[in-house]
């Protein structure tokens, strides 16, 4: 209990700034409303509830001197990572407040996003609920803001497992590597589950738990010979692919992880055929702690575990953000400034009730001042910001929107935290990087797999010079210092 509070008073925010942030400027008049065309991928301008959002958000800025007529708009047809960078580049899109989730650079470098540094250092709230890496992200890339926590794969494994194993103890005090190897095998041997672990198309999800405890420390390192390089071209990397195949070779690794979706892998989990499964920090582990219990009872419930070494979970890059919100630069000035408004408006107080909990009296009621949930709050999802900083635990009592398990994971992630070393690329270095990546790809799954020996990754190391690694190094050599 006292470590759920200590994550609680961590993610919570007594909101200090309320006392003396400026007044919210004025936006639009109430007789002249500035319009403001909002897409997000999967909020759908037909959902009963996206409506009654929009109203709200109208409404509730409204009482603060800004008036805004939002519009949500529908996606274009086609993926959406691909569809909306390239219907905003043609023109065929006409949105103002655009959410990105790939494809954004293409954008930025045509010109078409606007610079959001001045409209966060001026935020009344945005920039106060920022995390670290979230400030750290926009700094160098200042065209997508994502108010989320970092996205940190934490391991889960069944409670009743590893108490049957006599592990649960050793793995929470002592998660050295040894100590994994040694709980996933007994898990296979001795037949409580098909295979230890899998992965959705590649090994990444297990990177996060493992890469620190080999040495693979962040995206750019020093070679042996001091040059830089990609971690790709590293003997921490070759290490780490060695214990891949090792696992591959005793049956602990699922051999259709490199074709299975993430829907593959959660279905093999619930089921029990999986010993362990890496699930992002939060409203995720929440969702599969839930899920395990459900489909395996009470005693198979979740427990999140430290990453293998102890020492910390894959390092979080500070490039840029992958995924966000992005102004339309080619909208009018006074368009630009009511969308920022809008942004702004969900990292309060009141923006937070609206995103975390919904529509009141439909996902949520109050009693005695008091939030509670109704049997629809499932069904919402935040339609702006991902954090729960700002959100006031006077009025909700966290406990009730995730399990301890899930508060627990924003705790070790956060315990575990490790800064990358990374760049945005420019357009001339991405043949090199997309030549030496796929290199990689081809040997590190053939070592895996068992197709090539492990000292065939030195040859790898040779090729990844002759492919592009000069050219990289040269490049990193002036921006890294």
């Amino acid at each position: 209990m006292k470590k759920l509070l200590a994550v609680l008073l961590i993610l919570s925010l007594a909101i200090p700034f309320m006392a003396f942030a400026e007044a919210s400027p004025t936006i639009g008049t109430k007789d002249n409303p500035v319009h403001v065309r909002y897409l997000c991928k999967d909020v759908d301008p037909s959902d009963p509830d996206v409506q009654t959002m929009a109203n709200i958000i109208e409404e509730k800025m409204a009482a603060l001197g800004q008036y805004v007529d939002l519009e949500i708009m529908e996606a274009p047809a086609g993926t959406y990572a691909d569809a909306v960078p390239l219907a905003l580049s043609t023109g065929e899109l006409e949105a103002d407040l655009i959410y990105f989730q790939g494809g954004d650079e293409t954008c930025a470098n045509l010109g078409l996003l606007e610079d959001l540094t001045e409209y966060v250092a001026n935020s009344k709230y945005a920039q106060y609920i920022m995390s670290d890496y979230n400030k750290a992200r926009t700094a160098n890339y200042p065209y997508l803001l994502w108010l989320s926590w970092s996205t940190t794969y934490i391991p889960i494994m069944r409670t009743d497992h590893l108490e049957a194993l006599g592990m649960l103890d050793t793995l929470k005090n002592d998660p050295s590597v040894e100590n994994y190897h040694t709980a996933l095998k007994r898990l296979v041997d001795e037949g409580y589950v098909k295979y230890a672990f899998s992965g959705d198309g590649s090994m990444t999800r297990a990177n996060h738990m493992f890469n620190h405890a080999f040495g693979v420390t962040s995206t750019i390192m020093k070679d042996d010979e001091g040059r830089l390089v990609y971690y790709i071209a590293t003997p921490a990397e070759k290490d780490l692919l060695a214990f891949y195949a090792q696992c591959y070779a005793e049956g602990l690794i699922d051999p259709d992880y490199l074709t299975a979706k993430w829907s593959d892998v959660q279905k093999k989990f619930y089921a029990g055929e999986l010993g362990m499964f890496c699930a992002t920090q939060g409203a995720v582990v929440d969702t599969y702690c839930k899920k395990i219990t459900d489909n395996q009872g009470e005693a198979a419930a979740g427990v999140v575990l430290p990453p293998a070494g102890g020492v910390s979970y894959i390092s979080t890059s500070v490039a840029k953000e992958t995924r966000g919100f992005s102004i339309n630069a080619d909208s009018p000035k006074e368009v630009k400034d009511a969308a920022f408004a809008i942004l702004d408006f969900m990292a309060s107080p009141d923006g937070r009730v609206i995103d975390k909990l919904g529509i009141e009296g439909v996902h949520y009621n109050v009693v005695d001042g008091k939030v509670e949930l109704t049997d629809r709050f499932d069904e919402w999802w935040s339609k702006f910001w991902e954090t729960f900083n700002g959100l006031d635990e006077n009025f909700v009592d966290k406990s009730i929107l995730m399990l301890p398990q899930a508060w627990e994971s924003f705790e070790l992630a956060q315990k575990y935290y490790t800064e990358d070393v990374d760049v945005v690329l420019p357009d001339d270095m991405l043949p090199y990087y997309d030549a030496v990546m796929s290199l990689y790809n081809e040997y590190s799954t053939a070592i895996i797999l068992g197709q090539r020996p492990v000292d065939d990754y030195d040859q790898f190391i040779a090729e990844y010079w002759q492919n592009g690694g000069e050219q990289l190094a040269e490049y990193l050599a002036t921006v890294i210092k």
